[in-house]
């Protein structure tokens, strides 16, 4: 088995800054592919603000299905409110 050679290169410090600058960059935008963005969640008094309808115009979407509550229906996802936004246009 072969012993590994180590070599040491002299670099100048603007240019190892550069290389390592540059793998974060990659190291960062392969971990925003691989990891789902955690959708925020809203009060109903919030996402019938942001969708700039009253409390029970919220109600009635979120009862018939148009808007998708979490499981306890005490939060909305900002996402059920993009999408409901995205399919209305």
């Amino acid at each position: 088995m072969e012993k590994e050679k180590i070599e040491f290169v002299n670099i100048p410090r603007y240019q190892l800054e550069s290389i390592l600058l540059n793998t974060l960059r990659k190291y960062e935008r392969i971990k925003a592919i691989e990891q789902p963005k955690e959708d925020t969640l809203l009060s109903k008094k919030e996402a019938a603000k942001l969708l700039g309808v009253c409390y029970n115009t919220l109600m009635r979407l979120i009862k018939t299905g148009s808007i998708s509550t979490t499981l306890d229906g005490s939060r909305v996802p900002k996402s059920s409110i993009d999408e409901y936004v995205k399919r209305k246009k």
